[in-house]
């Protein structure tokens, strides 16, 4: 059973924005039974080469990537991004070895589930499986973010079983997918209304993008670049990185 302790993840030079704050104390009210793990940036583990290397060149995002793979890893327990309403008690969402949700209704294959809300047991494979993956196959790379975030979930999921959008959550290896109703009831491109609240609505991701320095959406179309660039020419790709990674923050 996941444990009751709610981690979420704050990291680089900026403060955490008023309107985060306030939904991290709206989740005290909505959980005042749970144990609230604060990580930030005196809490990096700098023993992990790659998260040393994401601290160097300021890429908050990738930071905030292992911090919670860790944390789930070691401790168990359920992540969010502090961009992340909690509408309903989750205590019902304990009962599963590991849970996650789909961003999307497969409009885009490569990226149908996110890690903005993301629970497990302690131990369990799906974090333990994405930390190693960072520390050995990305450490020491100029393209360190190239693949991480929802790809590398997406992808790690397919190869125990996922194959596409569910419309209904399912078992995908001890790990229980969820439909986008549950976290993600509207996509980044789409404007947000009480309307896309359903009753299986549990936690509403706001898309705030707090990584970049200005909070709009134009950072999705510069990150596929990024990614595809990465693959291409990674020395490029970490100029690219640390341009637009330099001057923000990583929630989670």
């Amino acid at each position: 059973m996941i444990p009751k302790i709610l981690h979420y993840v704050w990291v680089g030079p900026r403060s955490m924005p008023d309107e985060d704050h306030k939904r991290v104390e709206a989740w005290r009210v909505r959980l005042p039974d749970w144990t609230f793990s604060f990580w930030g940036n005196n809490d990096v583990d700098f023993e992990s080469p790659y998260l040393r290397e994401a601290f160097a060149v300021r890429a908050w995002n990738r930071v905030s990537d292992y911090t919670r793979m860790a944390a789930l890893a070691q401790f168990g327990g359920v992540y969010l991004d502090t961009d992340v309403e909690v509408v309903r008690d989750l205590e019902p969402l304990l009962q599963h070895h590991a849970f996650l949700g789909c961003q999307n209704g497969g409009e885009e294959p490569d990226e149908i589930v996110n890690g903005a809300v993301l629970g497990a047991e302690p131990g369990h494979w799906l974090p333990r499986t994405i930390r190693t993956y960072f520390d050995e196959k990305l450490s020491g790379r100029a393209d360190l973010g190239a693949f991480s975030g929802p790809g590398l979930l997406t992808q790690v999921l397919r190869e125990h079983g996922l194959q596409s959008y569910v419309d209904d959550p399912i078992d995908v290896d001890g790990v229980t997918v969820m439909p986008k109703r549950y976290f993600y009831p509207y996509g980044w491109r789409e404007t947000f209304s009480d309307a896309v609240i359903t009753s299986d609505t549990f936690a509403i991701h706001h898309w705030a993008a707090t990584w970049v320095r200005k909070p709009t959406f134009r950072f999705r179309a510069r990150r596929k670049a990024l990614d595809l660039s990465c693959r291409l020419m990674p020395a490029l790709a970490l100029r690219i990185a640390r341009a637009t990674a330099g001057g923000g923050n990583k929630t989670g």
